[in-house]
Formats: structure tokens, C-alpha cells, sequence
């Protein structure tokens, strides 16, 4: 824990004095992460998961970058009375990229605490963790402030338990 919130801290700072230059962005994406079923009675199972992406370009080839995002489509089995969720995802990262014209593809890796729950017909339990994230996607700008983006995402692998899967979004540079 200490950890996650040192690196948060740490990116937010960067993310400050980089927007206070003028040289951040913000973002949304849509990430639907597959992960090995722990609940449900089958190989695996996706969650819709939203994310708004906050970050500052340090240089042109790197960004400090902080994501907050929750589920939007939980996993549900109605029969059994089952609904699993993210409550929380935090995630502090560094972002390694390169401009191609409008085209800007990047490698990202950081650390993410993330905060789960499995509701059942009679309880609720909820789990905590921290764990590296890591992954790959690009950039391609539609004018000077605006443009898409696309990922591919493993959120974390926390005891053999992978949460992974493909993002898209939009963001708006400040600059």
C-alpha cells in the first residue's frame, strides 16, 4: 500500500508540474478485462471497466500518468445470485513514447491497487491488492487538442489471477 501511494504521489507530482507548463492531457477509456473465473464455474469472465487518465508529458518521450476507474459492467450469474465488481482501480504510471506524425504508439508500466467485490444472495466480501501493471498502445491525434486512444492492458496477476484486456478512449492535450 505504501508502495502504490508513493508512486501516485509521486506521478501526481510530476502530473502538476507538467500541466502547469501546459504539456497535459486528459483522458477516458473504456477497458473491458478478462480475467481466470474464480466465481462464476467457468475458464474466464470480463468486466466493463472505465477509467479517466490523467497526465503530464515529463519530455517527448515520457509521461507520468495517473488512472482512477471502477466497473461499469459487472459479471453477474442471476441464477446463482452472484455479482462481481471492481469498486476501485488507482494506477500510477510511466508512460515510455514516440511521435510519428499524428501517430504516437507507447509502452506503459506502473503499479495499481485494486479493490474487488463478490456479492452473494447472503454476504458480500471485498478483497484488496497491489500489483504491476504493464502494457502497450498508441495515440493518433484528430487536431492540435483531441484524439483517440488504444491499449492493450494487464492490469494486474495477483496469484495467478490475470486481469487483462483491451482499452479504447478519447483525451484532449492542454496544449
Amino acid at each position: 500500500m505504501k508502495k502504490v501511494l508513493g508512486s501516485a504521489a509521486g506521478a501526481a507530482l510530476i502530473m502538476v508540474s507538467s500541466l502547469a507548463q501546459a504539456n497535459g492531457y486528459i483522458g477516458v477509456n473504456y477497458a473491458q478485462l478478462e480475467q481466470d473465473d474464480r466465481f462464476f464455474g467457468g475458464e474466464d469472465f470480463d468486466t466493463g471497466d472505465v477509467f479517466v487518465r490523467l497526465g503530464g508529458h515529463i519530455n517527448e518521450h515520457f509521461a507520468g500518468e495517473l488512472r482512477i476507474g471502477t466497473t461499469l459492467e459487472s459479471e453477474e450469474d442471476t441464477g446463482a445470485g452472484l455479482e462481481f465488481r471492481h469498486d476501485s482501480v488507482v494506477s500510477a504510471l510511466l508512460r515510455l513514447q514516440h511521435k510519428f506524425g499524428a501517430f504516437q504508439p507507447y509502452a506503459v508500466a506502473g503499479m495499481s491497487r485494486i479493490d474487488e467485490t463478490l456479492d452473494t444472495a447472503t454476504s458480500s466480501s471485498s478483497s484488496s491488492f497491489n500489483d504491476v501493471t504493464f502494457g502497450a498502445g498508441f495515440d493518433f491525434a484528430l487536431g492540435d487538442k483531441f484524439g483517440l486512444n488504444v491499449e492493450y492492458l494487464q492490469l494486474s496477476d495477483d496469484a495467478g489471477v490475470k486481469r487483462i484486456g483491451p482499452s479504447f478512449g478519447l483525451f484532449m492535450n492542454f496544449y
